[in-house]
């Protein structure tokens, strides 16, 4: 029977894999991330939680960035010696014991994505107005705000003490998420292509649940030649494309969620992705 260390917050998502994982034949293990300890061997590493001997875990996977992330990211190192497969979390993790602002922006700027910057100080002018302005941690559009002045993004500043991402606006003619399992050794497999309806993005319209083929395609080949390989886990990424058909990366979620889409799309995202870690 494979083992995997399944670190994840009490989500809907979360839940969602939990049962997909047990569905098809995992042995859940949660540590006890209070209790950890280490022997270093020839053989690798001996790893218990709690007294429990946990060292053949076969995979591990973490959606939580939690307090304990300095001693997750120990433990998934420590697994990874003994050649359990990190699905998702530790690049992640690597970035968020790290510069948080490095984080973000290394996760929103690159080939194909929006112009992006994180501001030093509220002194720092936008690129050109408007602008959107989102909290470096956000979550679901959340605390996310579209600015047209200086005015609207020094509020949106001091809301977020400083703590935020400024990108471009830009009014998109079709948004979507498109969910990829990337895994060391195997080709990238995408789960699905979705609309997604961004509240902050005035202009961004209402789209039916299934993505035009020839908007899909020109997605589709965007990720491809830029980016899906360069990123190991479980990746959500969100994309806009504009009335002339130009494709922008908005940003790579590392920990998406994907139980509103089990609904929109008649489908179990979950054991779908389950059965690509096999």
């Amino acid at each position: 029977m494979k083992k995997i260390v399944f670190i994840s917050g009490n989500t809907k998502t979360g839940n969602l894999m939990r049962d997909a994982l047990k569905a098809n034949g995992f042995e859940i293990i949660t540590p006890d991330l209070n209790k950890m300890s280490y022997l270093s061997t020839n053989d690798g590493t001996v790893i218990t939680s709690g007294g429990e001997d946990i060292s053949d875990a076969t995979h591990m996977l973490c959606r939580t960035t939690s307090p304990n992330r300095s001693e997750i990211y120990r433990l998934a190192m420590a697994l990874e010696c003994n050649g359990c497969l990190i699905i998702d979390g530790l690049d992640r993790l690597r970035r968020s014991i790290g510069d948080k602002s490095t984080s973000s922006m290394e996760r929103t700027q690159f080939d194909g994505g929006i112009p992006t910057y994180i501001p030093h100080d509220s002194d720092s002018q936008p690129i050109e107005y408007p602008v959107i302005v989102k909290p470096i941690d956000g979550k679901y559009c959340r605390g996310v705000k579209v600015c047209n002045t200086y005015k609207d993004y020094i509020e949106a500043y001091d809301e977020n003490e400083g703590n935020v991402i400024v990108q471009k606006y830009i009014p998109f003619e079709h948004e979507c998420r498109v969910l990829v399992v990337n895994l060391p050794d195997k080709p990238a497999q995408w789960v699905y292509v979705a609309s997604k309806r961004n509240v902050a993005r005035k202009g961004t319209k209402r789209k039916p649940t299934y993505v035009p083929t020839s908007v899909k395609s020109s997605m589709i080949a965007t990720l491809d030649s830029q980016y899906v390989k360069k990123r190991q886990g479980i990746v959500g990424y969100d994309i806009g494309l504009d009335a002339d058909g130009n494709t922008f990366i908005i940003e790579a979620n590392y920990s998406p969620r994907f139980d509103r889409a089990e609904d929109r799309l008649d489908m179990d995202v979950a054991d779908a992705v389950v059965k690509l870690l096999i």
